[in-house]
């Protein structure tokens, strides 16, 4: 439970402005995307749920890939 909790009060961190969308912040983001898709998978009640456009753009650059 305090994990979700450490990536609930990150990511709200984030959009708040407390918190830069750096490392930890993106994987908060990725681990309440992995829940949001078991939800969506165990219940026809979560299948229209969606992240809000903000954490849309953040998760989707967790997922660009690191030149270097």
């Amino acid at each position: 439970m305090a994990m979700e909790w450490d990536e609930l009060e990150r990511v709200a961190g984030y959009l708040s402005g407390r918190f830069a969308a750096d490392e930890d912040t993106l994987a908060a983001a990725a681990g309440l995307a992995v829940r949001l898709d078991r939800l969506k998978h165990s219940s026809e009640l979560f299948a229209g749920v969606c992240f809000s456009p903000d954490i849309q753009r953040l998760s989707s650059r967790a997922m660009m890939p690191v030149a270097g």
